[in-house]
């Protein structure tokens, strides 16, 4: 199972938190990889099958983040 709506909702805020704190006024794409395991980690749930392939959610949210592509300004 994925994650809940609540899941990117404190992402979100903690993401604004985190530039607010480091002097920004905008979120970067960094913030929410520094963010996502404390907030999906323990919202994932493994099928058992997975398990036994010693997939974690952990694992699962580190192969998202490294293969989804960081946005670009066009221009």
């Amino acid at each position: 199972m994925g994650p809940s709506v609540r899941a990117g909702i404190a992402i979100h805020k903690c993401a604004r938190a985190l530039a607010l704190l480091d002097g920004r006024t905008f979120v970067i794409p960094d913030d929410v990889k520094n963010l996502a395991f404390m907030a999906i980690e323990h919202r994932l749930r493994v099928k058992p099958e997975a398990e036994m392939d010693d997939v974690t959610p952990g694992a699962v949210i580190e192969r998202v983040l490294n293969n989804v592509p960081v946005p670009r300004l066009s221009g």
